[in-house]
């Protein structure tokens, strides 16, 4: 959902991320693909991951980075440099259009999903990291991966208290139900 800087509704929008940077894209009309309107247009890195960030759950006594700024969307970049990789989940602000925050990993970035509570990162290296909302602080880390193996998690989901996820591809999952019932018959 896009912000209207003038009546404050949220509309619906299209995120694009590419090699050239990001665009986000407002459908004025959702049963119409012609009445979709380009809103930002962004040039710079490569974005690997596009999502809408969910609006923090507000608690009593705990402070809300960036509350004013919100709603953000995060973006995965990824850098290549001389002597390593640096990898990125950078927040940008939809309000002041620009960058507000970011998370560092020295893996590549899989997928990143969110809650009202919960920012939940896939690393390449079979680890989860799981981070505040409302301050990005990290909270937990997670080894999704046997010992020896480093498999990124192919599919999670993210509510306020529980996050799933798979350790298999589903097309790996799907042939191997194929081939035990093939066997069996």
């Amino acid at each position: 959902p896009l912000p209207d800087k003038n009546d404050g509704i949220h509309r619906p929008c299209l995120l694009v991320g590419s090699e050239g940077g990001f665009q986000i894209h407002e459908i004025e009309n959702e049963n119409s693909l012609a009445t979709v309107r380009d809103v930002i247009s962004q040039n710079e890195v490569p974005i690997c991951k596009i999502r809408y960030v969910h609006e923090p759950v507000e608690s009593e006594g705990e402070e809300t980075s960036y509350r004013d700024e919100r709603p953000l969307i995060g973006l995965c970049t990824q850098v290549d440099s001389a002597k390593f990789q640096r990898n990125f989940l950078k927040f940008w602000s939809l309000k002041t259009r620009k960058y507000k925050h970011v998370l560092r990993f020295r893996a590549p970035i899989h997928d990143f999903i969110s809650s009202p509570q919960y920012i939940c990162v896939s690393l390449m290296t079979g680890y989860i990291k799981l981070h505040s909302s409302r301050n990005f602080e990290e909270l937990h880390s997670i080894s999704s991966s046997m010992p020896g193996v480093a498999n990124p998690v192919s599919f999670m989901d993210l509510n306020n208290k529980y996050l799933a996820y798979c350790m298999q591809d589903f097309d790996q999952i799907q042939q191997q139900d194929e081939e035990s019932e093939g066997g069996s018959q």
